[in-house]
Formats: C-alpha cells, sequence, structure tokens
C-alpha cells in the first residue's frame, strides 16, 4: 500500500472527529504554523531570538521578581503590534492598571484595544477563552496580543472561598493553571495571537550557591506550554545629574523552543519615562547584526557610507523615517541577510 492510500484511509477514518485532524507537512493550515512574528520593541531581544519577535499562535512567558520591566515589555509589545495594524487585550489581575503609562509606552488605547479584569484563575481563562473564540470567529488575521498581568496573582476560586488562614490545598494553583492552558492552547494556535504571560517569581531553596537561586510560580505548565520564556531582573540605577531616570534589567532566554544555544543574558536601559530604550538598543542590534559598523573613530559609527558619531544616532533615526521606521529597516535586512529568519514552521 503507498503511502498517499494509507494517508487517504486515515483521512476518511477521521473526517468525523472533530478532535483530530490530519495534515501534510506543507500544509499552511497547519495549526503549528506561526504565519508572523510581533516585535518585541526590544530589537537586542528580537535578534538574539534569531526571530522577527514574538511568535504569533504561541505562548511566551515573561517571569522575574517586582520591578524588573515585565509589565513594561508586554505593553511595549502590544505597541508593536498595534504599529502593525493590529491590537491587544490585556487582562489585569493585579488591578494596577495604568492608561497613562500605556500610552507613554505607545500604545493606543482607543484603538484595537481592551481591557479585561479576573479575579481568579478560573476567570482569567474563561476571559481568555472568550477572546480566542472572537478572534476565531471573526477570522482577524492581523498581530494580535493577549496579556495576563499576572497569572499567578490571584486565587483558585475553591482557595478564594476559604477562609482568611484556612489552610489552601496542596498544588492546587498549578493544576488549575495546568487545566486552563490544555483547553485554551488549539484556540491560541487556530487564532494565531501571541499570548504574553506574566509570572512572578519565587525564591528556591536552592543550597549549592551555583544551582538556580529562583523559577517562576505556578507549577510547570506555563513552561511546558511556552515556546518561548524569558526571565527578567533589575540591575543598578541609571542616573543623570544625580537623579534616577532608570534602571538596568538584564533579560535571560529561558526558553526558546527548537533552539539548543546557548543564550547569555542582555543588559538593556529601563527608563522611567518611556520604557525600554528602544532607540539605543536599536543602535546596538543593528552594530551586532553589521548593519552599522564601527567607524575610524573609537565613537563613531558607519551606516550606508555615512560615518556619524554616536551623539548623532537620534538624528539617523529621524532621518530613517522616525523609531517604527528604523526598527523595520533592523528587520527586513536581518531577514534579508540571514540575520534573522521567519517563524514560519511550514513552507507557503
Amino acid at each position: 500500500m503507498s503511502f498517499e492510500k494509507i494517508f487517504s484511509h486515515i483521512q476518511k477514518a477521521i473526517d468525523k472527529d472533530p478532535n483530530a485532524r490530519i495534515r501534510k507537512s506543507g500544509d499552511i493550515d497547519i495549526s503549528s504554523r506561526i504565519p508572523f512574528g510581533i516585535p518585541s520593541g526590544i530589537p537586542e531581544l528580537d535578534l538574539r531570538l534569531g526571530k522577527p519577535g514574538l511568535p504569533a499562535g504561541r505562548v511566551t512567558e515573561y517571569f522575574g521578581f517586582e520591578r524588573c520591566g515585565k509589565t513594561t515589555a508586554a505593553i511595549q509589545a502590544i505597541a508593536q503590534a498595534q504599529r502593525m495594524g493590529g491590537g491587544g487585550y490585556f487582562i489585569d489581575t493585579e488591578f494596577a492598571y495604568d492608561e497613562n503609562r500605556c500610552h507613554d509606552l505607545g500604545v493606543d488605547t482607543d484603538v484595537n484595544f481592551a481591557l479585561g479584569e479576573a479575579g481568579s484563575i478560573e476567570g482569567v481563562f474563561r476571559n481568555m477563552d472568550a477572546a480566542l473564540d472572537g478572534l476565531i470567529a471573526s477570522n482577524f488575521n492581523k498581530p494580535f496580543i493577549i496579556v495576563v498581568d499576572s497569572l499567578t496573582a490571584v486565587e483558585t476560586e475553591h482557595n478564594k472561598s476559604l477562609e482568611i488562614g484556612a489552610e489552601p490545598r496542596l498544588g492546587e494553583d498549578a493544576r488549575r493553571i495546568r487545566s486552563g492552558i490544555r483547553k485554551i492552547n488549539e484556540k491560541i494556535a487556530r487564532s494565531k495571537a501571541c499570548v504574553i504571560f506574566i509570572n512572578h517569581a519565587i525564591a528556591t531553596a536552592a543550597t549549592n550557591k551555583y544551582a538556580k537561586q529562583s523559577t517562576s510560580a505556578g507549577g510547570h505548565a506555563i513552561k511546558f506550554f511556552s515556546t518561548v520564556r524569558l526571565q527578567f531582573s533589575e540591575g543598578s540605577d541609571v542616573r543623570e545629574d544625580d537623579k534616577r531616570i532608570g534602571q538596568n534589567v538584564y533579560l535571560k532566554i529561558e526558553k526558546l523552543r527548537n533552539s539548543k544555544l546557548e543564550f547569555p543574558k542582555l543588559d538593556m536601559v529601563l527608563l522611567n519615562e518611556t520604557g525600554f530604550d528602544v532607540e539605543t538598543s536599536l543602535l546596538n542590534a543593528m552594530v551586532e547584526a553589521g548593519i552599522i559598523t564601527h567607524g575610524k573613530g573609537s565613537k563613531s559609527y558607519t551606516l550606508e557610507e555615512r560615518e556619524f558619531p554616536k551623539a548623532d544616532w537620534l538624528n539617523v533615526v529621524e532621518e530613517l523615517g522616525g523609531v517604527g521606521k528604523a526598527y523595520d529597516y533592523f528587520l527586513d535586512w536581518s531577514l534579508k541577510n540571514g540575520k534573522i529568519k521567519p517563524w514560519s514552521a511550514v513552507s507557503e
């Protein structure tokens, strides 16, 4: 029996089963296909991922201790999705949403943006389930990011019903998170939404000083289902004229599915007013990719035969059409020259 006959036989056998499908490897309708990436808002991160941003139709996890830029990075990613003509849905479980901060980070809260709230882990997943159903029903085919900030900030509904001080069931949060992700994972793939779970870090009881001293909360389910996992950690303050204008933040790629590379930490600058310093990150990424080369002087650079000092970089960005156009230039050049590769897992 030829493979085509085997394939046809399987197809007929499962045609009426809503929970089973058969595909050929090159089928662009395959659920695991990632049609595009959404720029992370941090060019150096895109370059280290080797992809044009965060994956559509997959789960990304941002985790770390407090005050290390997780929410800021997620909001800046929503701004990038809007720049591509898409939108975002921000599910707030910490009840700390700040519309002014969203505006400062580039999000237009009046266009293709909605805010949800949830008071339990089950409520988060019901909220997400409805949003994903809406994306699928409307056949929305533009970049869309769903951010949950944060999944482990709320209790399960069973634990919420207990008296304060009562002992919760062991592993209750992890079980509810696992069952919730399993329920919506297929819909995430079908909708092609990029889902960012913001998660807390918890200290571990590692006795070996060389072992990992922290991990993400909520069990292993988010780790398993994530295509990308990023750890955020706080660094030293950034000061100008004795005034704190921001802080250094270290990003570590803890997981990149289908990659066995070792990723060094990225040292980023998080500014108080505007979030992650995209302009400086763009310069560093373009130098690392080879788009910009070092000039004759120690602090000069060359872009397309034009030499400029580092102090003129913002003027160069404006000449390229602004930050958005410069970011696109970086991604297009990097794709064309193989510095980053498309997310798509199948041929088109």
